[in-house]
């Protein structure tokens, strides 16, 4: 690299190096040389003997053209220590000719063939001026000591001795004006033995050429040592050119193979960093500089840089290592492109695979990851682990009340709790919509394994705020525990499931249960809930079914909301379940039944054309004798439709007494039966095979993943299926326009939720059918 490359910034790519001079110094810089060296030229002409005989000047041109081809390849093996034929062609020029001439055609040859090299006129002319500086030096010396004693072989020594000095201080002072550089770090560069060899090739070299220019001058009288010269340099520099094509096929070689190295093997493997790899490609490609990398970019004249993701891919070159060319910064540059796309792919694949294993509302690891960690743990766990799976108690109603983004917020929130409260030895994931799981290692016994989850969920269970609201919430769950490594994790996955929801059926069945949580449930709960029973203080909310081919409601869904300040803050599943555990469940239901449909026939008073309801009731009640009687007394002969939806995770408690009752409840004129919430908890394709109904509704739990091409193909397969039962389908949490344009089009007709309407009270609901009649959205 000479100065004014260094000063262009032209072989220095993405690395900003700081400057010793400006750019103005730098056109003066080459000016002066170029001056300076034509000086030199000039002068010399004037005072040389030439002959100006054109066939001598273009053998001399080209040959000492072809000698420069070898110093240039060397020269990339020790830029100081640079074994070339530029002294020998020196010697046999002045034999032939004279000072003067030596010096005029010398310069003016090497100012042209570098030139042609390097393409630079201030480049040409101040490697020219090195050039002639040291032939200038050490062929004075030559004519002193011929003028003086007369020629003598031994002088060709002295002469060499002087250039090689000569250039090596022209060379120092150049480097010393770029960057900082010690003499005690030039002398530690030079190897003794190559400098030696050096010096006794240049030596041998020489007396080879001038023995061979002798020769040629011998043999052949009428050429003279004048024309014999010529000759010696362009034998000299086919030599020099064919070693440098040798030399420089190798060099290319070399390159291309630690180039071809790191294309070869993409994508880069993971035993270590991509920069690690990148910086071995580089070393084997560029093997005379010091490769490494770093996260700041390249900072002295002596490196050159290629950035990369989270730094820079750095060469440097020792202060007796040659240049670095555009070449080996082409290579640089390639593995450095090549790392930085190995290091994005890497990331990206990284990225991928923790969306593969992560749930992205919670940020917790998803079912995927918890069956792979279940899987880890069941093959290598020497002591006992336990798996509880764990289950938000009234989620539904929670979406209903308050709106999904309220139970996004829970979610959320409890994604953070247990995050902030597992041990190192416990592994926290979500693996359904409202259903998490916790697994426990290190632990001896199961009561140890019940205390710890205890533990944790009394750590989470506190109220979550959304907005001004504080919603309360209930965590049952169900455990499994291993004594130690087993093969078979899909029955403990299975155990755990299941009894987390015999837990829960069980606290709501009034039998009790442990697997419940709920930092605001105390006592008066229970009380509060049996008196507003009892003095028929619950209210209802009704929410419109609509049908979208006609853009109207054509049901409302009765759903229970508390009526009194001290209940307020219950959720409606946990007033059923106050209910169920005070043994007032059917008390409720029969509640619900008459007072939604008298409200039922305020509404038809307004809209005589709506004669469909829809109530929930638990599927214990059908064969429970007291709200058989109340729903004959309340609805026979109203001409309501009515339609009994019950939940799909109570219906498992099938007999043939219930299975008697639902066939009769179908069988009646205007009662219908509604499998309810199909799609959440823990559902299967068992409940449309054994229970009669005619109306399935699919749970809002399907709407949040429905833009999944998995689940519109489930979907529009349920819509075929559903119509071959001679059977209606409702999908419920229809929120966007989106969500309700993609069930349109897979041919889902009824459709209930926020789009629509949240639930209203019965006067807001009279208000809206007095002022919008049954559309379908206001």
């Amino acid at each position: 690299m000479t100065s004014s490359d260094f000063f262009r910034g032209g072989l220095v790519h993405h690395a900003p190096v700081p400057r010793k001079l400006s750019d103005r110094a730098t056109l003066v810089w080459g000016v002066l040389w170029t001056v300076v060296s034509l000086a030199l030229i000039g002068v010399s002409s004037f005072f040389a003997r030439i002959e100006w005989d054109p066939l001598w000047i273009v053998v001399t041109f080209v040959g000492i053209a072809l000698v420069g081809s070898l110093t240039a390849a060397v020269s990339r093996l020790d830029a100081t220590l640079i074994f070339g034929a530029a002294p020998a062609v020196i010697v046999v020029i002045y034999t032939s000719s004279d000072f003067a001439t030596t010096l005029a055609v010398g310069g003016a040859a090497n100012f042209v063939s570098l030139l042609a090299r390097l393409r630079h006129v201030g480049d040409a002319a101040e490697q020219t001026a090195y050039i002639m500086g040291s032939a200038m030096l050490s062929i004075g010396v030559l004519e002193l000591l011929t003028s003086a004693y007369g020629w003598h072989e031994i002088y060709t020594v002295y002469c060499l001795l002087i250039y090689f000095l000569a250039r090596f201080t022209m060379s120092t002072i150049r480097m010393s004006v770029v960057t900082s550089l010690r003499l005690r770090e030039i002398l530690s560069g030079i190897i003794p033995v190559r400098a030696g060899l050096l010096i006794l090739g240049l030596i041998s070299l020489s007396f080879l050429a001038r023995s061979l220019q002798d020769f040629i001058a011998t043999r052949n009288p009428a050429l003279g040592l004048h024309w014999a010269g010529p000759i010696v340099i362009f034998v000299l520099g086919m030599v020099c050119y064919i070693l440098a094509s040798v030399w420089t096929l190798h060099s290319l070689n070399r390159q291309l193979q630690g180039l071809h190295a790191a294309a070869i093997d993409l994508p880069w493997s993971h035993d270590k960093s991509v920069p690690d790899h990148a910086v071995d490609f580089v070393r084997a490609a560029l093997p005379h500089y010091e490769i490494e990398f770093r996260h700041e970019a390249g900072r002295n004249i002596n490196e050159i840089s290629a950035p990369m993701s989270d730094g820079h891919l750095i060469a440097r070159r020792g202060s007796n290592q040659p240049p670095l060319f555009a070449a080996d910064h082409i290579i640089l540059d390639s593995i450095a492109h090549m790392g930085a796309t190995m290091s994005t792919v890497r990331q990206d694949h990284d990225d991928l695979f923790e969306k593969a294993l992560t749930d992205t509302m919670t940020r917790l690891p998803n079912y995927r990851a918890f069956m792979e960690v279940l899987d880890r743990t069941a093959q290598g766990e020497q002591g006992g682990f336990a798996v509880a799976y764990i289950d938000i108690d009234g989620f539904k109603y929670i979406n209903d009340h308050y709106g999904h983004q309220a139970g996004n917020v829970i979610l959320e929130s409890l994604g953070a709790r247990f995050t902030d409260h597992i041990r190192e030895n416990e592994f926290v994931a979500r693996v359904g919509g409202d259903e998490f799981v916790l697994v426990i290692t290190g632990v001896h016994d199961e009561q140890t394994a019940h205390s710890r989850v205890d533990e944790v969920l009394m750590s989470v269970v506190d109220p979550v705020r959304v907005d001004d609201v504080e919603i309360p919430i209930v965590l049952s769950y169900g455990l499994s525990f291993s004594s130690g490594a087993t093969d078979d994790i899909q029955h403990v996955v299975e155990e755990a499931d299941a009894l987390m929801y015999a837990g829960r059926r069980a606290r709501r069945s009034g039998a009790g249960g442990e697997t419940a949580h709920n930092t605001t449930r105390p006592r008066e709960n229970s009380a509060a809930v049996a008196r507003a029973i009892s003095a028929s203080n619950l209210v209802f909310a009704y929410q419109p079914i609509v049908d979208t081919t006609t853009g109207t409601i054509v049901a409302l869904e009765a759903l229970v909301r508390p009526g009194t300040d001290a209940i307020a803050s219950l959720t409606a599943e946990q007033i059923i379940d106050e209910a169920r555990c005070e043994g007032l469940l059917t008390e409720l239901s029969i509640h619900l039944v008459k007072t939604s449909l008298a409200d039922f026939k305020r509404f038809q008073s307004v809209v005589p054309t709506l004669t469909s309801l829809h109530v929930n009731i638990d599927v214990e009640q059908l064969v429970d004798p007291d709200f058989a009687d109340a729903l004959a007394s309340e609805w026979g002969g109203s001409g309501i439709e009515l339609t009994l939806e019950l939940g799909e995770s109570s219906l498992d408690r099938h007999s043939r007494e219930i299975i008697s009752c639902l066939n009769w409840a179908m069988g009646v004129d205007g009662l219908h039966v509604a499998l309810d919430d199909f799609g959440r908890d823990s559902c299967t394709l068992q409940s449309i095979v054994h229970y009669p109904f005619d109306v399935l509704k699919i749970d809002q739990s399907m709407a949040d993943c429905i833009r999944q091409h998995k689940a519109r193909l489930v979907v529009g397969a349920l819509v075929n299926l559903v119509g071959s039962m001679d059977a209606r389908m409702v999908f419920e949490g229809v929120e966007t326009d989106e969500v309700y344009q993609i069930l349109r089009d897979l041919g889902v007709r009824y459709m209930q939720g926020y789009r629509f309407g949240k639930p209203l009270l019965v006067e807001e609901s009279l208000h809206r059918f007095e002022t919008h009649g049954l559309a379908a959205v206001v």
